[in-house]
């Protein structure tokens, strides 16, 4: 009964200090502010040659010149390559070196050296000839890639994800004044680092210098917004897929259970994340290897107790005395002559 009655008059005193409690919170405040918001999200990737297409020999002949080099930007009009037919090749050979000019201008209208043109702008992707190289109709002798792109990933963990369709400032990273404009094809999130993706940016314009297989870096540009309402991030908790903010309110009638809110305010709580609590040091092994080993303590006389006296020692057993050995002869001599 006892036991009762004193469970019950402490539930009642917890009840009365509950209902007469004020909540305090020990945060520090913040505010929300009204302005303008600019996003951006730093990447860097990889150059990679897309939508290619190959430029052919027109015909069976050699190719005297090479003209367009790796990573060239090229035009319609662009000369990639000087090509002769094998008749020609044969008279060059003939002639020599030094009298071509004279050959070229004496067999004008009849042989021709042709330029070998690539069909639409782009970069070089590769080189697939050399000069004085034999090569038959249809022969490729150049890959052209008519769009850039990079893939690469962003540097900086990001809270505010990238879409498709989103431009980008792009520039090489060993030139910073090589600059393109990009958009962004594709985004795919990376399930082991949340807030990074992979990202895919094509290039809007192909420019020279351009380096296939070379590192760019830029910025993917997220989003702007003006007259916004905007609050530091650390103020906002998530749970479940929602995000939640603590602000300041007044409020009007009030009960034990219920409150008016007559208006919310711009200060908030900004909730603060317990340090963790530090790990006891620990001696390195090494320093303690290094240690000169303690002296033993002295031993402490021990009281004897009756248990532990000696017993008087016992006298050994006298042993019997071997047998004479005369007899044992003797009576060997008559077991052996009775």
């Amino acid at each position: 009964m006892k036991s009762r009655a004193a469970l019950l008059t402490a539930f009642l005193l917890l009840a009365a200090q509950a209902h007469a409690q004020t909540v305090t919170f020990e945060p520090k405040e913040g505010s929300i502010r009204r302005g303008d918001m600019e996003l951006y999200a730093k990447f860097s990737g990889i150059a990679t040659a897309q939508d290619l297409y190959d430029v052919y020999a027109p015909f069976d002949g050699r190719v005297e010149e090479v003209l367009g080099e790796l990573f060239d930007f090229v035009t319609p009009k662009t000369s990639l390559a000087k090509m002769v037919s094998s008749e020609m090749a044969a008279m060059i050979d003939y002639t020599g070196q030094d009298n071509r000019a004279q050959m070229e201008k004496r067999w004008k209208g009849v042989f021709k050296i042709y330029d070998v043109n690539p069909g639409e702008t782009g970069i070089i992707s590769a080189v697939h000839t050399e000069p004085r190289k034999i090569v038959t109709s249809g022969e490729r002798l150049f890959t052209v890639a008519r769009k850039i792109l990079v893939i690469g990933r962003n540097t900086e963990r990001l809270y505010y994800p990238p879409r498709a369709g989103m431009t980008a400032r792009v520039h090489y990273a060993r030139d910073p004044a090589v600059k393109l404009t990009a958009r962004v094809t594709g985004v795919v999130p990376l399930a082991e680092e949340p807030g990074f993706y992979r990202l895919w940016l094509e290039a809007d314009q192909v420019k020279e210098k351009i380096r296939i297989g070379h590192q760019f870096d830029g910025d993917v540009f997220l989003g702007r917004v003006s007259g916004a309402e905007i609050a530091p991030r650390e103020a906002i908790v998530e749970k479940d897929g929602r995000k939640y903010l603590m602000t300041e309110i007044e409020t009007g009638l009030m009960n034990f259970e219920e409150a008016e809110i007559t208006r919310r305010g711009d200060v908030i709580l900004l909730p603060q994340t317990p340090a963790p609590a530090p790990e006891p040091a620990r001696a390195p092994a090494a320093v303690e290897k290094k240690r000169a080993p303690r002296a033993a303590p002295a031993a402490v006389p021990q009281k004897k107790t009756p248990a532990a006296r000696k017993a008087p020692a016992k006298k050994p057993a006298a042993k019997e005395p071997p047998p004479p050995a005369e007899e044992t002869e003797e009576y060997g001599e008559e077991q052996e002559n009775p």
